[in-house]
């Protein structure tokens, strides 16, 4: 009997002891499911057994920040940013809310094996989209210095040797992208649903060509046999200009890894070969021999343009009358066509320069690329001395009606003069290298 009361009374004290150690349990789930376990650390502030509002309290002494991961100019290694939430909104401050739930309660007992360190993933506070986008505005990543375009594996003519060009992966990326990802996580860290960082380094725009595509193999020899021909350019039964290799390098330039014609040095080259060989009553066909030249020098074999000689010289003009923002064609001194323009502004763009020039380079199906543009024309008519700053071009972009008048004040060109495509198109094939442009206010 002795023994029996004996066993009864360890029971009930195992059973007591049992229910004590369940109730300090339960009682730590429910405490440590709002405060934080002991020895916890959160952005680098102590918040040991802290209530959310009491942690809270304690992290107001820092300034919440989100950080950007971005890439370094050299397009290599990372370079970081921070937002400070306090720029984007004046009464930011952490929130512990969403952290506090990252803890293991279940474990809680076992909180003082070590120290536990924790990031803050929500920011209380009311976020101005206007703050937001003078803050991304400022980010490394978009400051143009800092940009540097991927470019493709290509084949080049350096030293009159065919060269491969490695891929380079820059540092580009699109400005809309980084910008909604950027607010997205922004509004996203104030509802704690995404953490302080992030990193944008997979959104980079990278190249799309790299130096071992077979495709450079075929390539490279065809290129090889472009500038290792010869082009016979023969002037008369008595007179041929021969071009060799280091004539055909220098009048040549690889696009995307295929020979094309430099229409700014092919030009240059005619207007003198016409200023040698031009005599009174037999003037060089300047155009014909242009767009001959032009598939010899792409040809991979030797090649034999002949020219075609006028006996009168041509006398062509174009005017451009600024303040009346219209162009005038004339053909030994008849005006055979007029047309409105749209010059540039100086108050808004560059200024269209006024003076006495010539037509240095003519181009069909060309691609303008300025710093906030890239624009495709179907006619290109340059008179600047390199023939591509400013010229005559279409600009498709404009409606019917806007040219001509007073356009120019509020939608000017960049500096060129700006034709409607039926006008230019008419004249385009007339033009010839060398004609006279004059520009005046």
């Amino acid at each position: 009997m002795i023994d029996f009361f004996r066993n009864k009374k360890n029971t009930v004290i195992i059973l007591g002891i049992l229910l004590l150690i369940a109730s300090v349990y339960l009682f730590g789930l429910i405490f440590y499911s709002s405060h934080f376990l002991p020895d916890s650390y959160v952005s680098g502030i102590d918040v040991s057994s802290l209530s959310i509002a009491k942690a809270n309290e304690k992290l107001s002494e820092i300034d919440p920040v989100l950080k950007v991961i971005e890439k370094h100019a050299n397009g290599t290694t990372p370079h970081y940013d921070t937002i400070r939430m306090k720029d984007i909104s004046s009464d930011a401050a952490y929130d512990t809310s969403e952290t506090v739930k990252r803890q293991n309660i279940l474990l809680w007992f076992t909180a003082l094996s070590g120290k536990k360190e924790y990031e803050c993933y929500k920011v209380s506070g009311t976020p101005d989209d206007q703050k937001i986008n003078a803050q991304i505005d400022k980010l490394y990543c978009l400051q143009s210095e800092n940009i540097s375009l991927p470019v493709n594996a290509h084949l080049e003519i350096s030293n009159g040797n065919v060269v491969l060009k490695p891929a380079n992966n820059g540092s580009y990326i699109n400005s809309d992208v980084a910008r909604q990802t950027i607010s997205y996580n922004l509004k996203n860290y104030f509802e704690g649903i995404e953490n302080s960082t992030v990193d944008l380094r997979s959104l980079y725009e990278s190249a799309a060509i790299f130096e071992d595509d077979p495709i450079f193999e075929q390539k490279e020899a065809v290129l090889d046999k472009v500038i290792n021909k010869k082009i016979d350019i023969v002037l008369d039964e008595s007179k041929t200009v021969e071009l060799h290799k280091d004539e055909i390098c220098e009048l040549i330039k690889v696009v995307d890894s295929d020979p094309v014609s430099d229409q700014d040095k092919v030009g240059a080259y005619l207007i003198n070969m016409a200023k040698e060989y031009d005599k009174a009553g037999s003037y060089l066909d300047k155009s014909d021999l242009l767009n001959k030249l032009n598939v010899a020098l792409c040809a991979n074999e030797d090649a034999s343009v002949e020219a075609k000689w006028n006996n009168e010289k041509p006398l062509r003009k174009i005017e451009v009358d600024i303040s009346d923002q219209t162009l005038f064609y004339y053909e030994d001194n008849q005006l055979l066509l007029t047309s409105p323009i749209v010059s540039g502004n100086g108050a808004l763009t560059d200024a269209t320069p006024t003076g006495n020039f010539t037509i240095h380079r003519k181009n069909q199906n060309s691609t303008l690329i300025g710093a906030d543009y890239v624009e495709h024309v179907d006619y290109w008519v340059g008179f600047d001395e390199t023939g591509r700053v400013y010229g005559l071009h279409d600009a498709q972009w404009r409606e019917e009606d806007q040219f001509g008048g007073d356009i120019y004040l509020s939608y000017p060109s960049r500096g060129c003069v700006n034709m409607p495509l039926e006008k230019i198109s008419t004249i385009f094939d007339r033009l010839d290298l060398g004609d006279e442009v004059i520009i005046h206010d």
